[in-house]
């Protein structure tokens, strides 16, 4: 596989960058609301790799693994993504179940699709390690923006959860996979850092436990799955 080419190199710096910087305008106080974000998110995260696939003349649906990749049916992953929607109002009182959501489902698929499917991706001819290092740090980077710079420490986590993502995605190539690993990990973050204090608790812990049980579970299928398919001698 031929190495990226220097306008290719160019063209995720340049994503970047524009991300990075709308990322740390809607996250001052003057623009600080959940329209703004998924404004940034919809538009820049996902537009962008969109954009960027169609001007190649590749559909984004293959090129980023959201159909014909994944061994299980797609329906699974979006079930899983899609049902804390349903949950997380009945859990968290109605301002903060929106930050919630947004960090819950919003979030795991818009950035593993930039950062994963388009940046790492786009890097895999430079090889997996190099590429799943340049994602996490920017990854990383990204969310150092979008808490203005406040929590470094916090950084160093989100660059070792890219450090698995990465793998994760060159490995299965597809952002559902990933995206559930994601979801997964920001759920259990609000659960244990935010626990809501409803009457609805002890079940939202249950119900939201198993979500997250299931995310885990279709990852780890799928790995196994593409681990088999890339040890299979060659028909």
């Amino acid at each position: 596989m031929p190495a990226p080419k220097a306008r290719d190199l160019t063209e995720l710096a340049l994503a970047f960058a524009l991300s990075f910087a709308a990322v740390y305008l809607v996250n001052t106080p003057a623009y600080h609301y959940v329209s703004w974000a998924l404004v940034v998110y919809l538009g820049l995260l996902v537009g962008i790799p969109v954009v960027s696939s169609v001007a190649r003349g590749v559909n984004p649906l293959y090129d980023y693994g959201l159909k014909g990749t994944t061994s299980l049916r797609p329906a699974y992953f979006l079930a899983v993504l899609l049902l804390p929607l349903v949950l997380i109002p009945l859990l968290w009182n109605y301002s903060y179940s929106f930050t919630v959501a947004f960090a819950v489902v919003v979030a795991p698929f818009c950035e593993e699709l930039f950062f994963r499917g388009y940046m790492a991706g786009r890097l895999a001819s430079m090889g997996v390690v190099s590429a799943s290092v340049i994602s996490a740090l920017a990854f990383g980077a990204f969310h150092l923006g979008a808490q203005q710079f406040q929590n470094p420490t916090a950084i160093v986590v989100l660059v070792l959860l890219g450090l698995v993502y990465g793998p994760v995605y060159l490995l299965t190539k597809s952002v559902y996979v990933t995206a559930a690993a994601h979801s997964a990990w920001n759920l259990f973050a609000y659960l244990i850092l935010a626990s809501p204090s409803t009457p609805l608790s002890y079940f939202s812990y249950v119900a939201l436990g198993v979500i997250m049980g299931a995310d885990i579970f279709l990852v780890l299928v799928e790995i196994a799955s593409a681990q088999q398919l890339a040890s299979a001698p060659p028909e």
